[in-house]
């Protein structure tokens, strides 16, 4: 969804065509870097619907959580991806990038413990609520 792009950072907005930065477009208003095979490619990137491996992620984060008391991103990734039932073929990577989008979507959040050298994530509301919906319901990332 176009709508929804947006640069989130503490620094100013890069001017366009700076090196590994990308910036708002004048003429279309995309973020592009203009650089990138992501950015210069006609057809943009590849996405995908990952909404059934986002239902597994956050009721792993619930069960976790409830079960051990935290929950860290080596943890939820080395068992995500080695779980046969998924059957998603999802990288390691892939997983690692649904992680991070599920925090920037609002339905994860990462929290400091005292004695952890590892953030643990926890469900927000929304996570929650997305949890225990039916996983049907899509969540397109590119990867």
């Amino acid at each position: 969804d176009e709508s929804r792009r947006c640069i989130v950072s503490s620094q100013l907005t890069p001017p366009q065509g700076t090196a590994g930065f990308c910036a708002p477009d004048p003429e279309s208003g995309e973020l592009r870097c203009w650089r990138c095979d992501v950015c210069c490619s006609p057809t943009g990137p590849t996405v995908h619907d990952l909404g059934r491996e986002l239902g597994a992620l956050l009721r792993h984060v619930a069960s976790n959580r409830d079960r051990l008391g935290s929950c860290g991103r080596a943890q939820i990734v080395e068992t995500l991806h080695g779980a046969a039932s998924m059957g998603s073929g999802l990288s390691k990577e892939g997983w690692h990038r649904l992680l991070d989008e599920a925090a920037s979507e609002g339905y994860l959040e990462a929290r400091c413990m005292r004695g952890l050298s590892f953030a643990v994530y926890a469900l927000t509301p929304a996570g929650r609520e997305r949890a225990e919906a039916d996983c049907a319901q899509p969540f397109v990332l590119d990867l």
